[in-house]
């Protein structure tokens, strides 16, 4: 069930309005209006969202999302980085440069002063 959930609400939310930030460097637009637009519908019953990153180098972050699906977290990186392809998946199952994420602060806080 979550599976199935995890990828719809992806593709619900990855909106013609969004795509052109779908671009390395573009990270954080693409996070802010994919999470605006979940906040704006209300999201989906059982699942939370929120915006968390990852260091690529010393002062360079790379942002993606954490969706709490049924109990099960995912974790979807919209274009990836680097060598590094896109990913869509369990947390449990996710590659290791996106598993010592943190909360991007900066994104959960601009999300809070809009909603």
């Amino acid at each position: 069930m979550s599976e199935r959930l995890a990828y719809e609400l992806v593709r619900a939310f990855d909106t013609p309005e969004i795509e052109p930030l779908r671009k390395h460097g573009w990270s954080k637009l693409f996070v802010g209006k994919w999470l605006l637009e979940f906040d704006k519908t209300g999201g989906c019953a059982g699942v939370t969202a929120c915006p968390v990153q990852i260091d690529v180098s010393h002062g360079i972050g790379h942002s993606f999302l954490r969706l709490q699906v049924d109990g099960e977290v995912w974790l979807y990186d919209h274009i990836g980085f680097d060598n590094f392809a896109p990913y869509l998946g369990l947390e449990i199952d996710a590659p290791f440069h996106l598993q010592n994420y943190r909360l991007d602060t900066f994104m959960e806080n601009d999300r809070l002063t809009k909603r």
